[in-house]
């Protein structure tokens, strides 16, 4: 089923068809199976430059909707099997999926909607306690396949499931970083450790290092705009040359997201809540090189909070602590300026956008 396919999935489609030179072009824009099924001639335009590969890919596109109708009309005929391979069901919850039972279906909670809900976060969570949207959707979207009558008459055909499936997470998760067993991961240097056994890198130390030769280059190309003046005017007061150059690294970090052109407030925010769940630093005040306050919040806890000795660039090695630690999905905002970081600031493995390459080459 094509329109279930991951990014990757879909260059390895791309291989197949002859258009491999264009998968960067498709990771960049995120194309998973559901968007290629839905591209149109007007899109193809703007990911093929020529019109050869144009007529390419729609007669590809065209013949896959074919086979993925075909492997539908197939599955009709199918007697569709209640239990699925990967989902475990409690016995009751399996008779009542094969019955069909009318309460699954009702408006208001009841024992069989929560359980079903329950076996699907125990499927998902096996992954993730972090699910992204995508996530969800081909959750939700094989459940639908498996059990048809739980389809819903609006929207997606799922936004109730959705809805009460983001809300187990978002309810589960809020005892988990309390654990007593994982506490001590909020503590910054514990946190920091645990990272480096897990990939074998000081992350507060790469920041340092990697982004300090990064950092000039960095401040350049951010476009104009009031955080960057605010920056650029701190510089100016810095005293020693030691301390401007911690500040550049700071600097460097806050206006990261607008040199790709992303939201900022999904890695900072001042003086408010996080936007989020997923990892954030909060700073008090308007200018985040010069806060006397600076925290990092995960799901509306504290994962750490500011001792007296935390700056812009050791919050930044906490806020990506976690997102490995706790296994946590990056922020689609935020895709770009994580790719960065994960490539080039502490020499991860990672697939890297065209854009990314291209400002790093920029930077050298």
């Amino acid at each position: 089923m094509a329109h279930l396919w991951s990014v990757l999935q879909v260059c390895e489609w791309l291989d197949e068809a002859g258009l491999g030179h264009a998968k960067d072009t498709f990771i960049e824009n995120e194309v998973d199976g559901l968007t290629l099924t839905k591209m149109t001639e007007r899109m193809s335009e703007r990911m093929f430059p020529k019109i050869k590969d144009q007529v390419q890919f729609m007669a590809a596109v065209d013949k896959l909707k074919l086979e993925d109708s075909h492997d539908t009309e197939v599955r009709k005929e199918t007697p569709v099997t209640p239990v699925s391979s990967d989902v475990i069901l409690p016995p009751f919850l399996k008779s009542a999926l094969s019955s069909q039972d009318p309460q699954l279906k009702s408006p208001g909670k009841n024992k069989l909607k929560n359980a079903l809900i329950q076996a699907l976060f125990d499927n998902l969570s096996q992954k993730t306690m972090y699910p992204s949207h995508n996530d969800y959707v081909l959750t939700l979207r094989s459940t639908l396949i498996r059990f048809p009558f739980l389809r819903e008459k609006y929207g997606s055909g799922y936004d109730a499931l959705l809805e009460s499936l983001k809300n187990k997470f978002k309810k589960e998760r809020k005892p988990l970083i309390n654990l007593e067993e994982v506490s001590k991961m909020k503590e910054k240097y514990s946190l920091l450790g645990e990272m480096k056994r897990i990939h074998q890198i000081d992350i507060d130390k790469a920041i340092l290092t990697k982004m300090g030769e990064l950092a000039p280059k960095l401040i350049e190309k951010a476009p104009k705009g009031s955080l960057k003046d605010i920056c650029l005017q701190t510089l100016q007061l810095c005293e020693d040359e030691q301390e401007k150059k911690a500040q550049m690294v700071n600097a460097a970090i806050v206006l990261l997201p607008s040199v790709f052109k992303e939201n900022a407030s999904f890695l900072f925010v001042n003086d408010q809540e996080p936007i989020s769940p997923t990892p954030t630093i909060v700073v008090t005040g308007s200018n985040p090189l010069s806060s006397t306050e600076v925290a990092v919040k995960m799901d509306g806890c504290n994962m750490i909070l500011d001792d007296g000795s935390i700056d812009i660039s050791l919050a930044l090695a906490v806020f990506f602590c976690l997102f490995h630690v706790y296994d946590v999905q990056y922020p689609k905002p935020l895709r770009k300026t994580m790719a960065f970081l994960e490539a080039f600031v502490f020499e991860m493995k990672s697939a890297v956008p065209l854009t990314v390459q291209k400002l790093v080459s920029s930077l050298h």
